[in-house]
Order: C-alpha cells, then sequence, then structure tokens
C-alpha cells in the first residue's frame, strides 16, 4: 500500500463518526455475507498502522463456510470442508469505502489467508492469478458489467407472486419516473462510493431496471459488482421497494444478466480491434473470442450456475442461448461491438453470465477461456448474421455451433471435462465449487418457478 494510500485508510478508520467495518465476501453460491468490528472499541487499543495491523487479526470464519449452498446454512459434505479448521478474513485496504446509505460504515473486500498465505479457496485471488496470467501474455483487460434487476413493491405477502412496480416496456420513460427516486439515489450513491457509471436505462421486463457500470481493470469490476448488489439493495429497501438480481423471475418476462464487455489492452492501447484483420479484430482477440468458444459450455457451470439461469438462458431471449459469436448480433453468445471512429472503443459482450455467478469465480474463468485460446492461437469461426436458432441443424453443425447444456448437471459435467478451466481453478476450489453447486442443482430441479423463485427472491 502506497504511503498516501495508508493514510487515508488509517483517516478512515479513525475518524470519530466511524463505527463498524464490515468485511464483505462472496461465498461459493454468490451470497454476500459480511463480519463486522467495532472501531471505537478498537481504537482504544491501537491507533495508525497499528490499529490496521489490529483489524487485519481480528476476523476468523471456518473453512465450512465455504461449502454452504444457496439453500441453507448447512455445509455440502462433498465440499469435504471440516468445521474444525479456520480462515483469516483480511481486509483489502484498497477496496475500502464509506457507502453513504449505512453513515457510520465502512466496508472493505475480504481475503481469505491460511498459514499466512492466500487460501486455495479464495476467489479473489483466483481473479487475481488469472490476471497475473494475462500480464504474462502481455495483456491487461478493461471489463464493463451490465447489472441488470427487478425493482418490486416490498408488501407481497409470503408465497404469493412478487408484484413489480411498474408493467412498462424497454426503455420507457415512464417506468423511469416511477422509479426515479430510486434510481437517483442508487446511482448516486454507487458514484460515492467510487464506482464510475456506463449508463442506465429502464429494461424490458415488469419493473426491470439496468445500470451498467463503467469499465475497469478485472478484480476492481468484480469487487465493485459486490459493492453495487448491496447498494442497489440497500437503497430500494430505503424507499419501500425490494430488489432481485435472479435471473429468471418471471415465465412469461425476460430474465437478468450481468452481460460483461470486456477489451484487451497492451502497452496502455487497446489492441481488440484491427480494421486489416479479418473480422476487424486483431490475432489475440480473435483467439481470445476462439477461447470462450471452446470453453463456453463449462463455462456456463461458472457464468449462469442456478437452475433459474437455465430458465433464462433460452434461444430468442438475447441470453445468448449457442456457442456463436457475430458481430452486433444480440442473439449471439458473444457479440463483438466495434466504433469504427474510435478505436479505443472496441469491445465484445459476453451474454452468458448473471448474478448468481460469484464474480471472482466467473471473470476468473472467462479470463482462464480466453488466455487458452490465445496461447493455442485457437482459430475463430466465421460470424453469424442470423439467430441461432434460425439454422438448421446440419447448418449449426458446419459451423461449429451447438446448444449450450440445458441444465446445471450437464453444465457440471461439462466442466468437469474441461481440464484446462479445472486446472485454472485449482483442484481444491473446483471440487468445492462443483460440490456446492451440485447440492443445489439436486436441490432444486424439477421445482416450479414458483417455488424456486420463493426460495432464491432475496438471496440473489
Amino acid at each position: 500500500m502506497s504511503d498516501g494510500r495508508e493514510a487515508a485508510t488509517i483517516g478512515a478508520l479513525q475518524r470519530d463518526e466511524a463505527r463498524w467495518l464490515r468485511v464483505l465476501w462472496c461465498d461459493n453460491a454468490n451470497v454476500i455475507r459480511l463480519k463486522a468490528l467495532h472501531l471505537p472499541s478498537a481504537r482504544l487499543h491501537a491507533s495508525g498502522p497499528a490499529l490496521v495491523a489490529r483489524l487485519e487479526r481480528g476476523l476468523t470464519i471456518s473453512q465450512a463456510l465455504q461449502a454452504l449452498p444457496v439453500m441453507r446454512d448447512a455445509p455440502v459434505a462433498d465440499a469435504q470442508l471440516p468445521p474444525t479448521r479456520e480462515i483469516r478474513l483480511v481486509p483489502d485496504w484498497p477496496t475500502l469505502y464509506a457507502p453513504p446509505h449505512t453513515p457510520g460504515h465502512c466496508d472493505v473486500m475480504a481475503n481469505f489467508i491460511s498459514d499466512g498465505a492466500p487460501w486455495a479457496l479464495c476467489p479473489r485471488d483466483f481473479l487475481r492469478r488469472m490476471e497475473r496470467r494475462g500480464s504474462a501474455a502481455g495483456l491487461a483487460f478493461q471489463i464493463g458489467v451490465e447489472i441488470e434487476f427487478f425493482l418490486l413493491q416490498s408488501d407481497t405477502a409470503d408465497g404469493a407472486a412478487p408484484r413489480p412496480v411498474d408493467h412498462d416496456v424497454y426503455a420507457a420513460a415512464s417506468a423511469h419516473a416511477t422509479s426515479r427516486a430510486v434510481i437517483d439515489e442508487v446511482t448516486d450513491n454507487l458514484w460515492r462510493s467510487g464506482i464510475a457509471l456506463a449508463g442506465y436505462n429502464p429494461e424490458s421486463g415488469p419493473g426491470q431496471h439496468e445500470i451498467s457500470l463503467a469499465h475497469a481493470s478485472p478484480l476492481v469490476i468484480a469487487d465493485r459488482l459486490v459493492a453495487a448488489r448491496d447498494i442497489i439493495r440497500a437503497v430500494a429497501l430505503r424507499h419501500a421497494r425490494s430488489v432481485t438480481f435472479l435471473p429468471k423471475l418471471f415465465a412469461d418476462a425476460t430474465g437478468s444478466g450481468a452481460h460483461l464487455h470486456l477489451s484487451l489492452w497492451a502497452d496502455g492501447r487497446n489492441v481488440t480491434a484491427d480494421a486489416q484483420q479479418p473480422f476487424g479484430l486483431d490475432a489475440r482477440a480473435r483467439h481470445f473470442i476462439a477461447g470462450l468458444m471452446t470453453h463456453l459450455a463449462a463455462l456456463t457451470a461458472l457464468t449462469t450456475p442456478t437452475p433459474s439461469s437455465f430458465r433464462r438462458l433460452q434461444p430468442q431471449t438475447w441470453s445468448g442461448a449457442f456457442t456463436a459469436w457475430g458481430i452486433g448480433n444480440k442473439e449471439a453468445a458473444v457479440r463483438v461491438l466495434i466504433d469504427r471512429e474510435a478505436a479505443s472503443a472496441a469491445r465484445f459482450e459476453l451474454k452468458t453470465v448473471d448474478l448468481s455467478a460469484n464474480p471472482y469465480i466467473a471473470i476468473g474463468a472467462v479470463l482462464a477461456a480466453g488466455l487458452d485460446g490465445i496461447a493455442t492461437a485457437q482459430r475463430l469461426g466465421d460470424p453469424i448474421d442470423v439467430t441461432p436458432d434460425a439454422l438448421s441443424e446440419s447448418e449449426r453443425r458446419h459451423l461449429g455451433i451447438a446448444r449450450l447444456p440445458a441444465d446445471l448437471a450437464a453444465a457440471l459435467a461439462a466442466l468437469a471435462g474441461d481440464a484446462v478451466l479445472c486446472d485454472a481453478l485449482g483442484a481444491d476450489l473446483a471440487r468445492v465449487y462443483a460440490a456446492v453447486r451440485r447440492a443445489e442443482h439436486d436441490a432444486l430441479h424439477g421445482e416450479s418457478l414458483e417455488r424456486e423463485r420463493a426460495l432464491l427472491l432475496t438471496r440473489y
């Protein structure tokens, strides 16, 4: 930590109004969890750098917490994480921020530390490792995210269908008018928490909205996703609204995703596009997208990892249900966007992502897949300019286009057979993650949308 940042951190923690330090993490089911330290009590015993050191030693959790499925607080036995061992939650101080909606609180993201080193199951460390892998290949990445969510009336009775705050259509000004106070406070709080924004629009589902986060490096954008989910939900509650990021809320309405917008950078320059090369893409970008296509079936176990995800991942829903890519094609899993007047804006969008996915694991796996494409110089097939389901089976076979897994069990089987992604995750994280998600499939497979929704509505 630089001297300036250390001084700023110490100053924030020592302010009289700072009462609680909330240390946040995401488990494998992508439930945001926290433990908090009482700052006035800590300040009785230490100040300055000693206060920081004291707080770094203040929190531990059982390893078994990373084996919790989304349905219950009971570890999955197949994960083989005993409740007899602990890891330390160590604040990552550069992520410290003071959310305006919770005066007196400071929030910070946690690293999982075991025996003085990053724990093998730390999702943030997995993403760091993939960023370092990119650096070794001479690349950095910028990633933006579209956050889709539903705003609901908060007085819905238990078991009843959620009631959206509006029934408007895509980009309707009337939908914005209905929820403008909520959206304004959400975006103000995001900005004041250090989260830069790219845009906003009402979405096509009833009560559905989208807030896009501006591009940042992979670990930073993953941290901002966690903070944004927490802020959006808390602000909605202040307005007597509830919010859900559940991938599929209503059977007859669009689902909610978290599309990633990626660009490749080298020597401080966006190298995604090259007008002189095939498809207007630099060779590294072509290989990266080819890697995504190769690993996309297995990636779905990490980027769209719940039964609700696969309700959303259907043709004709702009969610990318086939291993296909296109230039400007919203039905393709990967959509390339090239601004001929601003090469620095060139990027590609991965649609097969939602907010039931742990963002560190999802983004890290996306980088692993793309970097494998670069390392092995995988050839990118031709883009398609039609919807994949409009093609015949033989046409799709000829183009190398396949339907993505139909459910979480098939996705987990694809992941188990993908040596590249399993190696990137590491044996321990791959085993525990798969055990948690398999337990979720076994518990929720075959359930009705209504029962699934009742269980998961407030988890995501």
